[in-house]
C-alpha cells in the first residue's frame, strides 16, 4: 500500500507493507503512479530485466533501485510493468542487496502519457520504522 502525500517542492509517498520485498514492490507502484497517475498494466510485459543494486543500509538500497526504475524509464524508454520476483540480501558487514527479475514494456505515448516528470528518487526524510501495528513503513521524496 502507498499514499502519496502533500510535499512543498516535490512528491512524497509513504509506503506500507509487512514486508521488506512488499516494501518495495509498493514502493516501485507509487513511483509508477507518480508518472503516469495509474498503476502498472501489469499485462503489458514484453521485457525482462535483472536489476541488482547494494546499499549501505535497506533505505540506501531501496533509494537507490528505484533510480535504477528512472534510469532505466530515461535512458531506454522502458516502463516499469511488474515484479515476477525480488529478493533482500543483508552481507556479515550490514550492506543490502536488493536483486530481482522486473518486468517492463515499452514506452508508448498512446498508453503512456507521463503527468510527471521524475528526475530522482531523494535521500531526504528517507527513513525505514515499524508502525502500530508492526508493518514497515518508509516515506520517500521525488524530485521533479
Amino acid at each position: 500500500m502507498f499514499e502519496i502525500i502533500d510535499h512543498t517542492a516535490d512528491v512524497a509517498f509513504v509506503v506500507k507493507a509487512q514486508d521488506e520485498r512488499s516494501l518495495i514492490k509498493d514502493a516501485l507502484d507509487a513511483l509508477h503512479y507518480i508518472y503516469f497517475e495509474k498503476l502498472p498494466d501489469r499485462s503489458d510485459n514484453s521485457e525482462k530485466r535483472t536489476v541488482k543494486v547494494e546499499g549501505i543500509n535497506l533505505e540506501d538500497a531501496i533509494i537507490s533501485f528505484l533510480n535504477e526504475i528512472v534510469y532505466i524509464f530515461d535512458s531506454q524508454k522502458l516502463v516499469f510493468s511488474g515484479v515476477q520476483d525480488i529478493d533482500v540480501f543483508y552481507r556479515e558487514d550490514g550492506e543490502v542487496v536488493i536483486e530481482s527479475q522486473l518486468l517492463f514494456s515499452k514506452f508508448s505515448p498512446e498508453k503512456h502519457n507521463p503527468v510527471i516528470y521524475v528526475k530522482a528518487v531523494t535521500y531526504g526524510g528517507a527513513n525505514i520504522k515499524r508502525d502500530e501495528n508492526n508493518n514497515l513503513q518508509m516515506t520517500l521524496i521525488v524530485d521533479i
